[in-house]
């Protein structure tokens, strides 16, 4: 991380920052527990989390990512602090092929990419959260399973991208604006795709 200029720096310890703030109000506003019995599924899930992150999907020559159908998932059956355990354990056991001889892992990747990615899922889910959890108890009338999964959805997708076109603005020099509809056009269509996916998991699961 010294190699990379000021603003970076800056950038990537505002949102490890953003991700300790945002966990500790969750852990204060949430109880949290891990039951022994939950240890095996956790497990499981974390697995399949990590083969989701090692393989992209191609279909007419878009790339789909299947890992948001297993976060998704988890929230749902587990809550979100599980589902963070999972998600983050998943990613950081990961194996991506990047062409025919190169593979990405935990050990050849920058510290501080690794822990921008883990405090951007953080930000991300809990984020999302939180909303639902405004949502559920103010808003009475948005009580239906299928519109707060909508609803998570959509919260952590914008609060993903949001992340990331600040990151992109840093890099590319680009208005947040171009970098945040750009990534959206690219990645809405994967997560639509993903949600009922991630609702067939939860069915097959359980």
């Amino acid at each position: 991380m010294k190699g990379l200029p000021l603003k970076q720096r800056r950038f990537f310890c505002c949102i490890y920052a953003l991700a300790i703030i945002i966990i500790a109000c969750s852990l204060i506003q949430e109880n949290f527990n891990i039951y022994i019995e939950d240890y095996n599924r956790i497990i499981f899930f974390i697995a399949i989390t990590g083969l989701t992150e090692s393989v992209t999907l191609y279909f007419n020559k878009i790339s789909f990512s299947t890992t948001f159908a297993v976060t998704l998932a988890t929230y749902m059956l587990f809550g979100p602090f599980e589902s963070i355990i999972i998600l983050l354990s998943g990613f950081l056991i990961r194996v991506l092929k990047v062409d025919s001889n190169t593979y990405k892992h935990l050990f050849n990747t920058p510290c501080y990419g690794t822990l921008f990615n883990c405090s951007m899922f953080t930000v991300s889910l809990l984020g999302a959260n939180c909303i639902i959890m405004y949502i559920v108890k103010q808003i009475v009338w948005i009580q239906d399973s299928i519109i707060l999964i909508i609803i998570f959805s959509a919260s952590y997708f914008i609060i993903n991208k949001i992340i990331l076109s600040c990151m992109m603005k840093l890099y590319t020099g680009q208005s947040f604006r171009y970098c945040f509809i750009k990534d959206l056009k690219l990645g809405i269509l994967n997560y639509i795709i993903m949600i009922p996916f991630g609702v067939i998991l939860v069915y097959l699961y359980t």
